[in-house]
C-alpha cells in the first residue's frame, strides 16, 4: 500500500501516480491499494479531511478544477471517475463517493451539493434470487452534466443519468431515472415535479431587499440547456473512455476531453433528442 498525506509523498509513490496540483488539509489522505492506479488533476484540488481510496489496481480518477473539496471517494479496480471544475459544497459531512465494480462515475463542471450527498454505483453488498440462484444487485454507471444541484441528504445510486440544469431536492433518492435537463426530482423514490425550471449558482442569503426584488426575474444572460452539434451521448463517451486500457491513457483522454468540451454549454444535455 502507498499513502499520500502530504505533498512530500507524491515523489515517493513508485507503483501509482498523482499528476497536477493537489494540496491536503487536515485529516486528508490518498491510499492506493494497488498499483498503477491514477489521480489526474487539470489545474488544482484542494482535499479538506477527505479520504481518497483506490481499492485496487488501474483506478482512474479525473479532476478539473476544485479549490476545496470535503468527503470520501472510493475507487474500485478498472474504474474511472471523471469529476469536472468549479464544485461547490456546503459544511457538513461532504460528499461520498463510491465508484466499483468496474463501473463509472461522470460528473460534470459546477456540481452544486448540499449536506450529506452520496453518490455511488454499487449496493455494497451482493443480493441473489434464492429461486433462481442469479445475482440481482448488479452495478451500474451513473452520468451527471453541469450545474446540477443535490439538495440536502440526496443520494444518487446506480443506473442514474441526470442532465444539465436539474434539481435533486431534500432527502430524495434517485435510482436508475433519467433526469432531464431542466426538472426537478424529490422524494423516495424519486419523481419528478417539474420542467422547465433553471438552477442559479447563486445563493440569496444575506441579500438585502433591493437585491432580492432583482432576483424575482430571471436574468437576462441565463441560457436555458438545449440539443446542439456538441451534446455528447453518455453511453458513447464511457466507451470511448474505456477503449484506453490503462488508468493513465483513460486520464489522459479525459483531460483531452475537459479541456475541449468544457467551453460547451450544452454538452451534457439529457433529453429525448439525445437519449430515446
Amino acid at each position: 500500500m502507498e499513502i499520500v498525506k502530504n505533498i512530500e509523498d507524491i515523489d515517493k509513490l513508485k507503483e501509482n501516480k498523482i499528476i497536477g496540483n493537489i494540496k491536503l488539509v487536515g485529516n486528508s489522505q490518498i491510499k492506493f491499494n494497488g498499483k498503477d492506479n491514477v489521480l489526474y488533476v487539470d489545474k488544482q484540488f484542494t482535499l479538506i479531511n477527505t479520504v481518497i481510496d483506490f481499492f485496487n489496481s488501474n483506478g482512474c480518477f479525473y479532476v478539473g478544477q476544485v479549490n476545496s473539496f470535503k468527503g470520501d471517494v472510493q475507487i474500485g479496480p478498472d474504474s474511472f471517475m471523471y469529476f469536472g471544475s468549479g464544485f461547490v459544497s456546503s459544511v457538513g459531512n461532504g460528499l461520498i463517493v463510491k465508484c466499483d465494480e468496474r463501473k463509472n462515475i461522470i460528473i460534470g463542471n459546477y456540481l452544486l451539493c448540499s449536506y450529506n450527498n452520496e453518490i455511488r454505483v454499487t449496493d455494497g453488498h451482493l443480493m441473489y434470487d434464492l429461486e433462481t440462484g442469479k445475482r440481482i444487485n448488479q452495478s451500474k454507471s451513473i452520468f451527471m452534466g453541469d450545474n446540477v444541484w443535490l439538495a440536502n441528504n440526496v443520494t444518487i445510486n446506480k443506473g442514474c443519468m441526470i442532465g444539465s440544469g436539474t434539481t435533486i431536492g431534500n432527502n430524495a433518492v434517485v435510482a436508475g431515472k433519467r433526469c432531464d435537463s431542466h426538472t426537478v426530482w424529490v422524494g423516495n423514490p424519486a419523481k419528478k415535479i417539474r420542467e422547465n425550471v433553471f438552477i442559479s449558482q447563486k445563493s440569496p442569503i444575506g441579500y438585502t431587499q433591493k437585491e432580492l426584488d432583482e432576483a424575482e426575474n430571471i436574468p437576462a444572460d441565463i441560457q436555458p440547456y438545449k440539443f446542439d452539434e456538441n451534446t455528447v451521448n453518455f453511453y458513447k463517451l464511457e466507451q470511448d473512455v474505456l477503449s484506453n486500457e490503462s488508468a493513465l491513457k483513460r486520464s489522459e483522454f479525459l483531460h483531452k476531453f475537459h479541456i475541449e468540451t468544457s467551453k460547451y454549454h450544452n454538452r451534457f444535455y439529457v433529453g429525448k433528442e439525445v437519449y430515446n
